[in-house]
């Protein structure tokens, strides 16, 4: 079975039209169309159909077919005309219905990688369906046969195709691989177990027989192994003891040397100490050095277990330890502990000089250090003295000056108040409107005034008194040399002038010398839409008019239906009908 489909959407002047009956009809040799259809409607809301044919219960002689569509509302008829002839060779039904014949898919007929898992119904890859060697590599998409698409035994060795192992490949074992691969890899280790030339070769040994192969040599078999035999010796030989001029488990050299050492040899000890520039050799391998202490506040403790010596140093009250020095001064450079100090006066030094002395005495008690103070302000030629030393200077602000004193920051702002300031000069210049006077807005002219700007731009930024517009159009009438083109939306209005307020004027069409080719216009008082074709006459109506009723007749309708607002006068072209 083949299942052609055709969809589309059907609209009333840019409206979705819901209801449109469809039906495709089969196109015959002849042009003409045939009996049967199959049939739909379009979607309300959308206007979208969709219409499946059968091409076996409805063929088509031609391998086409035409599409109606018809409007109930208005009975009017579209054809959409199949200029295609649609050929289905083969074809696999919805579902999987109406399956292939057996061993129809060959190669031939399968496009390269044309067969993806979306073209495969579930279990429709049965062994009867393909052809021996049919399937190809070329023809199947990667991973496009997946389980659920093949039927259960339907792989079979006939289907799979022979395989040609190398049991010498090169490539490393790996636990996944092709199928080649992985029986490559299985002859290759086959061939190295066995040690044979190849994987097919005679078992030289088999399983069975390597099993018992170990006691066909142990002890009481038929074959064993003497010491002899593999160059070994007796479980109970031995080795005669090494002397210093015979070998035995070592050389008698070693021997020699051994028997030369005595018990204490190989000790580790020092073979010599430094004390300071001064170095104490041991005379023997087994010497020893004796520490002792010359001065009784020097104690040296040993202890054996630990193998350590003690060095201390009694010092302090009652040690009996008598110094030289005392960082680096002897006893006659510091004062006896009994010694005193006698008071500062006035006259004589104590603990201070007398000088410092009677300072100090004229000094009341609290006094602070003097800090640094401004005693003097000058303010042009006024210098303000402080009469004392906590005295204060005040700031007043005079016309049109604030202060603004801020305690926490310790700061004065001094700041101008410019409402109502009155200067003499600007600039060094009066006011008023004279020559060489800053000019005053009071409505007389100041003659040969320059300024340097107008409003904040320069000269050049404006047109010059004498300039001209050349391409531009006059209100009062001129020639419009190129096209003029009304924006989407936009009218064009002729106005009646206030002489005749109700001629608006004529529409005159000119040839290329101003010969007048004809004219539009509206008749005096309005009511009639007057032409006429050259340059004189008194023109004919056009169309458009206005009856004694009061409405305007005259309109064209261009559409498929007839209009419901029709007036005498009115004409109506049907697009539905075709004039033969």
């Amino acid at each position: 079975m083949a299942v052609l489909l055709f969809s589309g959407y059907a609209f009333r002047e840019g409206t979705p039209l819901g209801g449109v009956r469809v039906r495709a009809y089969p196109v015959n040799a002849d042009g003409s169309l045939g009996a049967s259809f199959v049939e739909t409607s379009s979607a309300s809301g959308t206007g979208y159909w969709e219409l499946s044919v059968d091409t076996v219960t409805l063929p088509s002689p031609t391998g086409r077919y035409d599409i109606e569509l018809v409007d109930p509302a208005t009975s009017q008829v579209r054809w959409i005309k199949s200029g295609v002839r649609f050929q289905v060779l083969s074809l696999f039904g919805p579902g999987g219905a109406s399956p292939l014949a057996d061993g129809s898919v060959t190669t031939s007929k399968i496009a390269d990688s044309g067969v993806t898992t979306a073209k495969i119904a579930d279990a429709a890859v049965t062994t009867a369906k393909i052809a021996d060697g049919a399937v190809t590599a070329s023809k199947i998409a990667d991973g496009a046969v997946v389980t659920a698409k093949i039927a259960d035994g339907a792989v079979s060795d006939t289907k799979i195709g022979d395989r040609t192992l190398d049991q010498g490949t090169a490539a490393a074992y790996a636990n996944s691989g092709s199928l080649t691969q992985i029986l490559s890899w299985i002859a290759k280790r086959l061939k190295e177990i066995l040690g044979t030339t190849n994987w097919s070769d005679a078992v030289p040994i088999p399983l069975s027989a390597l099993a018992n192969h170990a006691s066909r040599h142990a002890s009481g078999g038929p074959d064993p192994l003497t010491p002899a035999a593999i160059g070994a010796a007796p479980a109970d030989h031995t080795h005669p003891v090494a002397t210093p001029s015979s070998a035995g488990f070592m050389s008698a050299q070693d021997k020699s040397k051994l028997d030369s050492l005595s018990s204490s040899s190989g000790l580790i000890n020092y073979g010599k100490v430094r004390v300071g520039t001064i170095d104490i050799e041991a005379t023997t391998g087994n010497d020893t050095l004796t520490l002792s202490s010359a001065t009784t506040q020097l104690t040296l403790t040993p202890d054996t277990a630990a193998k350590r010596v003690t060095i201390a140093l009694s010092q302090g009250s009652n040690s009996g330890l008598d110094a030289d020095l005392l960082d680096g001064q002897h006893a006659s450079a510091f004062a006896s502990a009994s010694h005193t100090h006698s008071n500062a006066t006035t006259t004589a030094a104590g603990f201070m000089s007398a000088a410092d002395k009677s300072k100090l005495d004229s000094i009341q008690t609290g006094a602070e250090v003097n800090q640094n103070a401004f005693s003097n302000v000058a303010v042009g030629a006024t210098t303000i003295a402080a009469s004392s030393k906590t005295d204060t200077l005040q700031l007043s602000a005079g016309s049109n000056i604030s202060l603004s004193p801020n305690t926490s920051t310790k700061t004065v702002t001094i700041a101008v108040n410019t409402s109502g300031l009155n200067a003499d000069l600007v600039d060094g210049y009066h006011a008023g409107n004279a020559s060489n006077q800053v000019a005053v807005s009071n409505g007389t002219v100041c003659t040969s005034l320059n300024a340097d700007l107008l409003d904040g731009y320069h000269a050049s930024s404006f047109a010059p008194a004498t300039h001209s517009h050349p391409n531009y159009l006059d209100t009062s009438g001129g020639t419009l040399t190129g096209d003029l083109t009304i924006g989407s939306g936009k009218n064009l209005y002729l106005r009646a002038g206030t002489g005749a307020a109700t001629d608006p004027g004529d529409i005159i069409f000119l040839d290329s010398s101003g010969n007048e080719m004809g004219r539009i216009w509206i008749s005096p008082g309005g009511g009639r839409l007057m032409g006429r074709i050259g340059s004189s006459g008194n023109g004919d109506d056009i169309v458009l008019y206005r009856s004694a009723s009061g409405y305007t007749g005259g309109r064209i309708y261009v559409q498929s239906t007839a209009p419901t607002d029709a007036r005498p006068g009115d004409l109506w072209i049907d697009t539905s009908t075709v004039l033969g």
